[in-house]
């Protein structure tokens, strides 16, 4: 799964980036998939909390790609690039990611105290 996402992120045929889902998947891979992972492999276990704390560094993950597509979105918008920051626009970009980082701080809360 991590390899067909890292190779199709911004590669042929996938091109997941440019489709505004490039952000959830960053949001998948980097946060409660790879925490599985991690916690089958180390501890040999597997529970709710990993999937939560792995959610804040999805979150928090996704929360700096959408950052930077809100830096990029007028670029992209010229070059026919559909990120979900461009579909968005500038003022809901910022409230999305106002969103992001609160579901960042709450899964790191929820997470700490299970």
């Amino acid at each position: 799964m991590a390899a067909v996402g890292a190779l199709g992120f911004s590669n042929a045929p996938f091109n997941i980036k440019y489709r505004s889902a490039g952000d959830f998947f960053l949001f998948i891979l980097v946060g409660p998939l790879l925490a599985m992972g991690l916690s089958q492999a180390v501890f040999r276990q597997f529970d709710l909390s990993i999937i939560i704390l792995g959610s804040y560094f999805g979150f928090a993950s996704w929360g700096i790609s959408h950052v930077s597509g809100i830096y990029d979105m007028h670029r992209d918008r010229v070059n026919g690039v559909h990120t979900l920051a461009s579909r968005l626009g500038f003022e809901n970009s910022r409230h999305f990611l106002v969103f992001l980082y609160g579901c960042a701080f709450a899964t790191l809360w929820v997470g700490v105290l299970l």
